[in-house]
């Protein structure tokens, strides 16, 4: 094996980055923004998880999104909560 298929290899086993993980979770779902109609961020990344074949970041990136949705729906609801008990 060469340098670079180890290279390559390697990079299928890395994790994402606390930025890259932080960026799927802060903003878990699509923009329908038409002020910025340019691709997001997290598409492009996850596109490109796809097209070289990072198994490892693409499953992290979901799950950040999946938590990234819950603490939204959390934080809605305590604040309803507490609108509520005011």
């Amino acid at each position: 094996m060469n340098l670079e298929q180890e290279n390559k290899a390697k990079r299928k086993l890395k994790s994402l980055t606390i930025e890259e993980w932080l960026t799927f979770f802060l903003f878990p779902i699509k923009s329908r923004n038409q002020l910025f109609p340019t691709k997001s961020f997290n598409d492009l990344e996850e596109k490109r998880f796809e097209k070289f074949g990072f198994e490892k970041k693409r499953k992290q990136a979901n799950e950040a999104k999946f938590f990234g949705i819950l603490f939204y729906i959390n934080l809605i609801l305590g604040i309803i909560v507490l609108v509520n008990k005011y």
